[in-house]
């Protein structure tokens, strides 16, 4: 079965459109050190998992979301809020690290297991109720066909729409719906590094989101309201920078502010890990794979990066000596 959404681009969402793309641009081209990269993304990861929460009638506080994302301490919701907690908190994660492979079907499916059980890695694929698998089909025929053709946030509002409407698991729909959505938005370019939680703008209005997502006849009024909500969510993703910037001592560090823009871009890849390699150079500056492996020569002959082994096509490149202390 086709996938074929009806919309119009109103006057609210075009303007909401520019100033997602004006704010991802501000906010991508501040200097910022990998600790900071990583607090604010595990602060907007982890309020995410608090709203998602919120959104399914659990009751339960930003402490104890934080004990339980840390897998420590006990709890005082039921068994099957700490499951549903943990399984989004998972779901986040695995998005986080799978966003540059293709959504299909089994991403969907995989995706619904792991909000449901919260193990990545023993879980299989949840498989569709009857007569569904025709629908997702559909869908993500037309987001792959959309990648290019239509900016990134209508269809991500479009996959978070179709896959609550179709329902296609007997459990999680709406859950594996926003994952999917903020998935769609990483594959268009708008990670924002994951410093940004479009469930907290759903939380802030629960009603508001349930009842716009209902309408099924045509998606403008949900479009718009995506657009919007994102829009917001990236504002305050840009206030949250500027304070953790003033804060933060790196930011009077003068080794930091020596280094070029894409020697700063690139240290935000060592904020959770000690090696990379030139794939993952490819997805953060959205680089073709020749252009990832000549910069990331480049920054290993500058003594940025120095290479761990000696494949060509599968070298692993950990921080120079010199510029550790800039990571912190």
């Amino acid at each position: 079965m086709s996938y074929d959404p009806v919309f119009e681009i109103t006057p609210r969402i075009a303007r909401g459109l520019m100033e997602i793309a004006a704010l991802r641009e501000n906010i991508n081209n501040i200097p910022i050190s990998p600790g900071a990269v990583k607090t604010l993304r595990d602060e907007a990861r982890r309020r995410s998992v608090f709203h998602s929460a919120g959104l399914s009638g659990i009751s339960v506080s930003s402490d104890e979301i934080e004990r339980m994302t840390r897998r420590r301490g006990n709890f005082s919701v039921r068994e099957r809020g700490e499951k549903e907690i943990t399984g989004y908190f998972t779901a986040l994660e695995w998005m986080e690290n799978n966003a540059d492979k293709p959504l299909t079907e089994n991403t969907i499916r995989r995706v619904n297991a792991i909000v449901l059980g919260g193990d990545a890695a023993r879980l299989s694929p949840s498989p569709f109720r009857e007569r569904t698998s025709t629908s997702v089909s559909g869908l993500v025929e037309w987001l792959e066909k959309a990648e290019g053709e239509i900016p990134a946030p209508i269809a991500a509002a479009a996959a978070h729409h179709a896959i609550s409407a179709i329902g296609p698991f007997n459990d999680g729909n709406v859950r594996t719906a926003r994952i999917i959505s903020t998935m769609t938005l990483y594959r268009g370019g708008f990670g924002l590094t994951g410093f940004y939680s479009m469930e907290e703008q759903y939380g802030a209005d629960p009603k508001k989101y349930l009842d716009t997502l209902k309408i099924h006849h045509e998606i403008t009024p949900w479009i718009e309201y995506f657009v919007l909500s994102m829009s917001k969510a990236f504002a305050e993703a840009k206030e949250r920078v500027g304070r953790e910037m003033s804060s933060d001592a790196w930011d009077r560090s003068a080794l930091f502010r020596s280094l070029l823009p894409r020697q700063r871009k690139v240290l935000e890849l060592f904020a959770d890990r000690d090696v990379i390699t030139s794939r993952d150079v490819e997805t953060l500056l959205s680089f073709s794979a020749r252009s990832a492996r000549l910069l990331c020569q480049k920054l290993a002959a500058e003594g940025f990066l120095v290479a761990v082994n000696k494949a060509d096509k599968t070298r692993n490149y950990k921080l120079g000596e010199k510029f550790t202390a800039a990571a912190q």
